[in-house]
C-alpha cells in the first residue's frame, strides 16, 4: 500500500483551481523596523476571483494596499508570523472593504512566502451576531422579571435562569448555577426543596405535560414564601424534548390576603349566623307575646 501512495502523481495546480475555497501564494514586504507592511499575490486560483471579486489580472503582480487598502495591520501580523515561524495559522479576517468575513489558513511556501486558503463565512458570521443578539435580548428581558425563571436540559442541568431566580432563590451569582444540577445545587442544605424539585421534573419528563404546582419553601435569605411554579416541556423543532422551562412566581401576597378575606368571612358569616339567631328567637318572643295578649282573661270565682 505505501509503495501505491508513492506513484500517485497529486496535481496540486489542477486541483487549487477546481477547489471552491479560495486559494493564494503572496509575498510578504517588511518595514525598515521588520514589521510586516504590505503583500503582492503571485497566484490565485479561479475561488479567490469569485469570492473577493478581484480579478487574476488586477491581483498578480499587485500590492494590497492598492487592491484592499483599508486591511487590518492584524492580518499583517498573522502573516508576518507565518513566514518568521514557519508555523500554520488559521484567522476570522474582516474585510471592510470587500464587505465580507474570511475564516483563513495560511502557511509557509517559501522565503518571505505564504500560501492562503479560506472561504467566505460572512454567512454564518451575521448568523452568529443574530443569535449574539437573541441571547442578550432574551437576557435583558428575563432579567427585567421579578419572577424567578430557568430552563434545565432533561439531564436535569441548569442552562438559563435569569438574576432574580440567582439571587433570591439559589443565593448564588448566575455563573455558578449554569452548568450545575439541583442535587449540586441544593443537595444536602434542603432535602425538602430537593425532594419537591426532583418529583415535578420526573412528572414534566414522563407526562410531555405542563406541570403546576403551589408550595411553600424558603428562599435564600430566610423567607418562607408561597410559590406558584408553572414547568413546560420545551422540545425541538422536530418535537424531541430537550429540556423544560420552568417560573416560579411569589404568591405569598395574594395568599395572605385570599386568607384574610376568607378570614373576615368566616367572621361575617359568624356574625350573620348569630344575627339570624337573635332575630329567629325575637320573632318567636314576639309570636309568644302575640298569644299571650290574644288569650281570654279568667275571672275569678
Amino acid at each position: 500500500m505505501p509503495d501505491q501512495l508513492e506513484q500517485i502523481v497529486v496535481d496540486w495546480k489542477s486541483m487549487f483551481e477546481k477547489m471552491n475555497i479560495g486559494f493564494s501564494v503572496q509575498k510578504l514586504f517588511w518595514d525598515q523596523d521588520g514589521n510586516p507592511v504590505d503583500i503582492e499575490y503571485e497566484d490565485i486560483n479561479p475561488a479567490f476571483e469569485k469570492i473577493t471579486g478581484i480579478k487574476r489580472e488586477q491581483a498578480i503582480g499587485h500590492r494590497t494596499s492598492e487592491l484592499i487598502p483599508d486591511l487590518e495591520k492584524e492580518v499583517y501580523d498573522y502573516y508576518g508570523q507565518v513566514v518568521r515561524t514557519g508555523n500554520p495559522v488559521t484567522f476570522e479576517q474582516m474585510v471592510k472593504g470587500l464587505g465580507v468575513v474570511f475564516k483563513v489558513y495560511a502557511f509557509k511556501t517559501g522565503e518571505n512566502e505564504f500560501g492562503t486558503i479560506f472561504e467566505d463565512i460572512t454567512q454564518s458570521q451575521h448568523e452568529k451576531e443574530f443569535r449574539e443578539q437573541e441571547a442578550a435580548l432574551l437576557n435583558a428581558f428575563i432579567n427585567s422579571m421579578s419572577d424567578y425563571v430557568f430552563y434545565k436540559n432533561k439531564e436535569g442541568v441548569y442552562v438559563i435562569c435569569n438574576l432574580a431566580f440567582a439571587k433570591e432563590y439559589v443565593g448564588k451569582p448566575i455563573q455558578s448555577i449554569i452548568g450545575k444540577s439541583d442535587q449540586e445545587i441544593f443537595g444536602a442544605s434542603d432535602v425538602d426543596k430537593l425532594g419537591f424539585i426532583l418529583s415535578k421534573d420526573k412528572e414534566v419528563f414522563e407526562s410531555g405535560a405542563t406541570v403546576k404546582a403551589d408550595w411553600i419553601t424558603k428562599l435564600s435569605d430566610g423567607r418562607i414564601v408561597t410559590l406558584e411554579t408553572v414547568k413546560t416541556p420545551f422540545r425541538d423543532k422536530d418535537g424531541n424534548l430537550l429540556g423544560l422551562v420552568g417560573v416560579s412566581r411569589d404568591i405569598t401576597d395574594r395568599v395572605n390576603s385570599e386568607k384574610a378575606i376568607n378570614e373576615q368571612l368566616r367572621e361575617l358569616q359568624v356574625m350573620n349566623r348569630l344575627m339570624i339567631d337573635r332575630e329567629l328567637k325575637m320573632i318567636e318572643l314576639k309570636k309568644a307575646l302575640e298569644k299571650h295578649r290574644n288569650e281570654p282573661v279568667k275571672k275569678p270565682e
